[in-house]
């Protein structure tokens, strides 16, 4: 082991103990998210379009305010997307945003199965995760009733399904999360080059093509309409601005006049991640799974911040390899990666440094890609 990395029991309880003091803090992070006048104004569009009568199965072909939604939104969501929120034409709209605020808590909550490894479950282990799901993304995406659960249930399925090498399901459902939303299909996209590459992953390339047939092929005419018209206007969309900005972390409001330059420095980094998924997604697939998902939502013009649940898994492997091995760099490294993604925004907004906690993300994700991955391993005695 690096000397830099050698454990030391005594410093590392001190750290583990300012981790908790962080995350704590952090808690208070909410107050920046900038409030709507209803709750669940994400779900308000879906659900809207749910209950539009004759037009509720053709949401492509009519404007928001048909259908009753507040700002006149489109319908910009894939067909699997769309389709996943059938249930809300069951309830009305407050029993529904209800319903998906219990569902996201409960997911979040119980998802640590998933991600934790089983020696290293513990008190402290469990106490790292509640806090984590405490921090403002978690309560963005509840405020919003925001969309994105599916991807994370799909996510989670895919995952279980890897560590149990039943390939063929994991690779079905990533391609069911990367046709949920679009943006997952960077993960997808590293996954399943490695497949080509991996004689024993074959059987997930052959799940992924299943899992995009099954995505789409009871939708033909919705498909073809959100690719061939819906995506491209979506796609162009406006760089959020003033406070808005600040609760977003797309890459390519750091080169607003250089857009080109964001998309470099996110394809470079994904092509490091592609490199790192063909060497270790065999020995690590969680590590994998954790850090491709963490990446894929800095690519879009608008990401808001909500998206950042999708970081906790990374952040928390982070924090179990520092706990297996005591080593004060690694707790270092995770109050880091929780520093640059949950500090109070408020104080920066006020020394208008809207784009710096966005820069050091992608700076702390890009360490691990091309370095730190070979201190952060926490499943190679995993049975």
């Amino acid at each position: 082991m690096n000397a830099l990395f050698q454990p030391n029991p005594k410093v590392s309880t001190v750290l583990l103990f300012l981790c908790y003091l962080f995350l704590i803090y952090f808690i208070a992070g909410w107050q920046i998210i900038p409030m709507y006048p209803i709750w669940g104004v994400d779900l308000h569009c879906i659900w809207n379009f749910h209950h539009c009568g004759p037009y509720a199965n053709s949401p492509y072909l009519i404007e928001g305010k048909v259908c009753g939604d507040l700002y006149n939104r489109p319908m910009v969501y894939p067909p699997l997307h769309y389709w996943s929120f059938a249930w809300t034409r069951l309830l009305g709209f407050k029993e529904a945003v209800i319903f998906l605020a219990i569902a996201i808590s409960g997911t979040l909550i119980f998802s640590y199965k998933v991600w934790v490894q089983k020696s290293l479950e513990s008190t402290a282990v469990f106490g790292i995760w509640v806090l984590l799901i405490l921090q403002y993304p978690t309560i963005f995406q509840i405020e919003r009733a925001s969309n994105d659960l599916p991807v994370y249930i799909w996510l989670l399925a895919s995952v279980v399904c890897f560590k149990k090498e039943k390939y063929l399901l994991s690779g079905l459902f990533c391609a069911l999360c990367a046709s949920t939303k679009l943006y997952p299909v960077f993960l997808f996209a590293a996954i399943g080059l490695a497949s080509l590459l991996i004689p024993r992953l074959r059987m997930w390339a052959v799940g992924a093509t299943s899992g995009l047939i099954l995505a789409h092929i009871f939708t033909p005419l919705d498909t073809f309409t959100y690719f061939s018209k819906v995506m491209p206007s979506h796609a162009v969309n406006d760089l959020p601005l003033g406070a808005d900005a600040l609760v977003s972390h797309t890459l390519q409001s750091l080169h607003s006049n250089h857009i080109w330059i964001a998309k470099a420095i996110f394809f470079a980094v994904w092509g490091g991640f592609v490199w790192r998924t063909i060497k270790d997604v065999m020995r690590k697939p969680v590590f994998i799974f954790a850090l491709g998902i963490s990446l894929c939502t800095y690519y879009a013009a608008v990401s808001w911040d909500y998206h950042l649940i999708l970081v906790y898994p990374l952040l928390f492997y982070v924090f179990m390899a520092a706990y297996k091995n005591k080593s004060p760099i690694l707790y270092i490294f995770f109050i880091l990666g929780i520093t640059f993604y949950f500090f109070d925004r408020r104080i920066l907004l006020e020394l208008k440094w809207n784009d710096i906690l966005t820069k050091w993300q992608f700076i702390w994700l890009s360490a691990i890609v091309f370095y730190m991955h070979k201190h952060i391993d926490v499943e190679r005695t995993e049975t």
